[in-house]
């Protein structure tokens, strides 16, 4: 390789004076123009093939390793059926797929629907929805300010969800919000307040069950003979690109779904995607899965920066299939569901700020301590957190969201030493793992569902370890009731350095405090003012090599 490139070099220096010497001038261009094909070649070696035994071969980059943190959002028309008040006894969909409910006759979503945009039978539909989703007072300055305060290290937000709305300025979907609703790039507008405050951009794809839950209408005799009779817009071709008006899922949509996707990449060169659900290992999806991620890792090469894929356990209640198969990418977990007890490779959990993924009016929100013990939970498992935003209609963020992204921030500013860019310790936790698990029942077999860990069955008494290079980091998930913390695992028993000793303990945000250390584990004597009241950390710089 070194010679190729030394022999490229050679070429391109000698251009001029070759081009002056009639004798050698046909064969030299031939070798200059040889060299500059294999430039691209040169500079960021093999490309990627679109088969798995090519793309395998893809790694996860380390700062995806050491981010940790990130935040996307769940936004889009759907959030403005959302923000209507419910009328008592209703039971409405509050999620994103209102429009996968909002034809049905007799539903609750369509009577709601009619009542504020028009009735179904005159032709009304989610397309006059998207009418009314104008985000006017969107301010992605604001956003991404919020964002770098919270500590996340990459952001952005869904770019398209089931409903197969764009929520960029797309070229390939007219039903995209550079030229219908917002009329503007909301997507692209954010990557660049992200991108000046340094932070890498994320986004992800929920659309490849897009056509399976619009076709829905149409393989429902009982829908489609009343859709018929009423001409409901799913059937009129104009919006076929939004409705997919009965089209065919293979010669259809999936060349649609996979240019969408390839639009994106090439617009935005995103550092990290993903895709919610479905099966992209096997048939024609894997074609055109393979076709777009090797797109994706061939255009990162020229771009000269690496990226991430993230791979979703897309199954429940024990199912362990993964969007494309095993050994690839971040594995990421919604809400923790089915994430086994050891996972050995990059991972997260993916979660909302509040108690669904999108806004909707009076949601119950989490709060900073929630999310806090999580994450110290999370990263200490070898795993890390994707906190989901819910914006309103018209482009603000919730107060209580506003308030939680900062309070996050504000922990993070003080202990992100115990978080970023660690790793597990030899020990990764202290305490009782059960009291974190649900339990569900397949089949009469008992399976352990892990979601979200209750905040409030956390404590003090759960310790949490992480490490970076030589130095280890215990964090308590509460505050202990009196002025000293012991800490089981770090007894004499554990062999905790070559030395087998500790040269000091530092309370983060506070400073050195005393300790001793015996059979029954390291004993602290905390300051008299702690720096916070949510969970504490503290580097312990060990004499000799620490033990991994």
């Amino acid at each position: 390789m070194k010679t190729l490139f030394n022999q490229v070099l050679i070429a391109l220096i000698g251009w001029r004076s070759t081009i002056r010497t009639t004798r050698n001038t046909k064969k030299m261009l031939q070798t200059t123009w040889l060299a500059l094909l294999l430039m691209p070649f040169v500079c960021f070696g093999q490309t990627y093939q679109p088969n798995w035994e090519s793309l395998m071969k893809h790694k996860v980059p380390k700062w995806m390793a050491d981010a940790k943190f990130g935040i996307y959002g769940h936004w889009g028309p759907y959030a403005v059926a959302n923000s209507w008040n419910v009328e008592e006894g209703m039971q409405v969909t509050r999620r994103c797929t209102f429009f996968a409910e909002m034809y049905k006759p007799g539903s609750d979503e369509r009577k709601l629907f009619e009542k504020h945009i028009g009735p179904v039978s005159e032709g009304y539909g989610y397309k006059d929805l998207i009418k009314e989703f104008r985000a006017e007072k969107y301010d992605p300055a604001e956003w991404a300010e919020l964002i770098a305060k919270s500590g996340a290290k990459y952001a952005g937000f869904a770019f398209m969800h089931h409903d197969g709305y764009a929520m960029w300025d797309s070229n390939v979907n007219p039903w995209c919000a550079g030229k219908t609703g917002p009329k503007r790039d909301v997507y692209g507008e954010l990557a660049r307040e992200l991108r000046k405050r340094g932070l890498r951009i994320t986004g992800s794809f929920h659309h490849l069950r897009t056509h399976s839950m619009w076709d829905a209408y149409y393989q429902n005799e009982n829908y489609f003979k009343e859709a018929r009779k009423q001409n409901w817009d799913l059937l009129n071709p104009r919006y076929k690109k939004l409705y997919w008006n009965n089209t065919d899922f293979y010669k259809d949509y999936l060349p649609f779904w996979n240019a969408q996707i390839k639009e994106v990449i090439a617009k935005y060169q995103p550092d990290v995607l993903w895709c919610d659900g479905g099966n992209m290992r096997e048939g024609v999806v894997a074609e055109y899965a393979s076709d777009w991620l090797a797109y994706y890792f061939n255009k990162a090469r020229q771009w000269g920066k690496e990226v991430s894929v993230h791979n979703k356990l897309t199954g429940s209640y024990g199912d362990t299939a993964y969007n494309f198969g095993p050994g690839f990418g971040v594995y990421t977990y919604e809400n923790g569901r089915d994430r086994p007890d050891h996972v050995d490779r990059p991972w997260e959990d993916d979660t909302s700020v509040g108690d669904a993924w999108p806004y909707y009016k009076g949601q119950t929100y989490k709060k900073p301590r929630e999310l806090i013990v999580r994450l110290i939970h999370l990263v200490a498992n070898n795993g890390g957190l994707l906190l989901s935003l819910t914006p309103k209609p018209d482009g603000t963020l919730p107060e209580e969201v506003k308030e939680l992204l900062l309070g996050i921030g504000e922990w993070l500013d003080q202990n992100g030493d115990a978080i970023f860019a660690t790793r597990p310790w030899k020990i990764r936790t202290e305490g009782d793992l059960e009291k974190l698990k649900m339990y569900q029942y397949k089949g009469g077999k008992k399976i352990a569902h892990i979601r979200e860990p209750d905040p409030e069955k956390l404590t003090y008494e759960d310790i949490r370890f992480t490490c970076k290079g030589n130095t280890l980091y215990v964090m308590c998930t509460g505050i202990p009731p009196k002025s000293e913390l012991t800490i089981k695992s770090l007894g004499t028993q554990t062999r905790i350095s070559s030395e087998d000793d500790i040269a000091s303990v530092e309370l983060l945000g506070s400073g050195k405090v005393k300790w001793t250390r015996n059979a029954q584990g390291l004993h602290i004597i905390l300051p008299e003012k702690l720096p916070n009241d949510i969970a504490l950390a503290f580097k312990v710089n060990v004499k000799g090599i620490l033990d991994k």
